[in-house]
């Protein structure tokens, strides 16, 4: 099995649960999204692409959806009975959106990863990222240190103070946002559905009284999450930075300790039971033996994988944490 530390990954004998730097989250909860990508939205300005590029459904479209008017002054509005102010995102824009996410964690999934290659991608004319809200203490330093954005972690005073700051509130939860809102609004509040899960289903339930428009990173999340909800498809973009390789093919086969005439499964995702990573393991152990497996993460399921691995296909599975770059695997 395998295990990385610090530096260059080493092989390891034996089971062991190894961390990453950045320390093992048991977060199997939650439903962070596709977390085998790094996340930017470069082939899309968010929120300002032309609206026949974007996957819509219900309701009124993100994109006609600030009044140019309501952007002069605070953000923040007493939200009157059935009545959602319209948003014109035009060419007469005087100055960049001020837009502020809001979350439960930052660790190193899915959410963290898109944030983090949105805030990087984003066009500074047209949207500036003022900081990142986070509403528990449960985060990882190192990936709030990766952010180029100031990150607050706070609760309900944090969450009020956001909606008057910023035109944008850009959310994935958490489900007490209704409540710490009462009646204050942004000028306009976008939840972004990461996964079609239970999780990402209870979380925009509870946070709905407050949303103004769902941004789905697909077709099946925006019709299995988004429960009739005004909708947009983005998809989720890749970083491609992240993907640089350093070294000779070669060379990192072999400092895995795959032989050259190895067939190499590789996969990148949280070891999470809804990702079901044992399938790959399982696959892999009904396959002849020069097929392996590289699987590259984290997550609560670590321990387990390693478990499994030696049982079914002892000597073929290597499971190693990553810090972003993957270039190298």
């Amino acid at each position: 099995m395998y295990e990385q530390k610090q530096g260059q990954p080493r092989p390891t004998t034996g089971v062991q649960n190894a961390l990453s730097d950045s320390q093992e989250f048991g977060l199997d909860s939650q439903e962070f999204g596709l977390d085998s990508q790094e996340f930017g939205l470069d082939s899309q300005e968010f929120g300002l692409a032309r609206e026949s590029d974007l996957q819509r459904t219900g309701g009124s479209s993100l994109l006609g959806r600030l009044q140019t008017s309501s952007l002069g002054g605070a953000g923040g509005r007493e939200a009157a009975p059935g009545q959602v102010d319209s948003i014109r995102v035009g060419a007469e824009l005087s100055r960049p959106l001020r837009v502020i996410h809001i979350g439960q964690h930052m660790v190193r999934a899915g959410i963290e990863m898109w944030l983090k290659a949105l805030v990087k991608y984003s066009d500074p004319n047209r949207i500036r990222f003022e900081r990142c809200i986070v509403t528990s203490t449960f985060n990882d330093p190192q990936v709030i240190g990766e952010l180029p954005v100031p990150v607050e972690v706070g609760g309900e005073a944090s969450v009020r103070r956001a909606a008057m700051d910023c035109d944008v509130l850009l959310v994935s939860g958490p489900g007490e946002l209704p409540k710490w809102l009462g009646k204050l609004r942004p000028s306009l509040c976008v939840f972004v559905a990461h996964g079609d899960g239970m999780f990402t289903r209870r979380i925009l339930d509870k946070c709905s009284p407050v949303i103004d428009h769902v941004v789905a990173v697909s077709r099946r999340v925006q019709r299995e999450a988004c429960q009739g909800l005004p909708s947009t498809v983005i998809y989720n973009g890749i970083d491609t930075a992240h993907l640089t390789r350093s070294d000779h093919r070669g060379d990192i086969r072999a400092r895995f300790g795959f032989a050259p005439t190895d067939f190499v499964v590789g996969s990148v995702m949280r070891l999470s039971p809804e990702k079901r990573p044992e399938l790959l393991i399982e696959a892999i152990g009904k396959l002849p033996r020069e097929f392996k497996l590289l699987l590259v993460g984290w997550g609560p399921l670590q321990q387990k994988l390693f478990d499994l691995a030696n049982r079914v296909a002892p000597m073929r599975c290597i499971i190693t944490p990553a810090n972003g770059h993957l270039g190298d695997y």
